[in-house]
């Protein structure tokens, strides 16, 4: 991938396509940045990203998930992957220590809604910083942690739109996602693509396991997620920057992926439940 301007206007920021050395991590960190772009890479050690306000997205070779508030995702080491967002978010960044409790089974990027439990961990290693007070108490700290997320793994969200790995697809289906908000679908993705309708339709079930339709449906809810922690825009303004034509259109597909309403899913955000 090719680096792309930064836009407000654009729903999905793509990352720089570029490497960064993965220096040694803290043990806990507090994040505040108007906007993340951060280049694909790897960490040494496992890590938990929690988001206080705001939303971003990690992107890894085959998924885009996004993260909303008071959810956290667990990233393994070694795992390349990179993170974008285009609005302001506060983070709390945990890396666990090497020789810390064994690691939760998951290799792929998994996202979770935050525990209480989970969040105050998050919040006291971020007040920690690199040097925790105590090195006996943090290392039982993080023990515990990794203890905790074993279990809270098991449950993980739905939150993850399937990444095209041709760069043809890529072109047609990220053609979409510039455009979430126009009436763009198969004709318009096949000539960004270079490729036939059919033959797009067939690279989609190829690739993404999943029709065209399917795929940009998702795309349209998930990057609803990220309009929904703006308190400025109603939810009539969300469904028509995602590409609905009425606010009821939008709330009977949301409710359908996610379960809840769109008001409800703010509110829950929101309160951190």
């Amino acid at each position: 991938m090719t680096e792309e301007p930064v836009s407000p206007e654009r729903i999905f920021l793509r990352p720089r396509d570029a490497t960064i050395a993965a220096a040694a991590p803290a043990f806990g960190r507090a994040v505040l940045g108007a906007e993340i772009d951060v280049p694909w890479h790897a960490h040494r050690r496992p890590r938990v990203i929690l988001v206080r306000t705001g939303a971003v997205r990690i992107w890894t070779r085959s998924r885009i998930q996004v993260l909303p508030p008071s959810c956290a995702a667990w990233i393994p080491a070694g795992l390349r992957h990179a993170m974008t967002s285009d609005r302001e978010v506060r983070l709390d960044v945990l890396s666990f220590p090497h020789d810390g409790a064994p690691c939760p089974p998951a290799a792929k990027v998994h996202v979770i809604q935050a525990k209480p439990l989970l969040r105050e961990m998050c919040h006291q290693a971020a007040e920690w910083g690199p040097t925790p007070p105590n090195p006996e108490l943090s290392s039982l700290f993080f023990s515990t942690f990794l203890g905790l997320l074993e279990g809270w793994l098991q449950t993980p969200m739905e939150v993850a739109l399937p990444s095209p790995a041709s760069g043809a697809l890529q072109r047609a289906l990220f053609h979409l996602l510039d455009r979430l908000d126009k009436p763009v679908g198969l004709p318009d993705a096949a000539i960004a693509g270079g490729m036939s309708e059919r033959t797009l339709q067939r690279r989609c079930r190829t690739e993404l396991n999943a029709s065209l339709s399917a795929w940009l449906t998702r795309a349209r809810i998930l990057a609803s997620l990220e309009l929904l922690t703006d308190s400025s825009l109603s939810i009539a303004d969300v469904a028509m920057k995602c590409g609905y034509n009425s606010p009821a259109a939008f709330t009977r597909a949301f409710s359908l992926h996610l379960s809840h309403t769109p008001s409800a899913w703010r509110q829950i955000t929101r309160s951190g439940r």
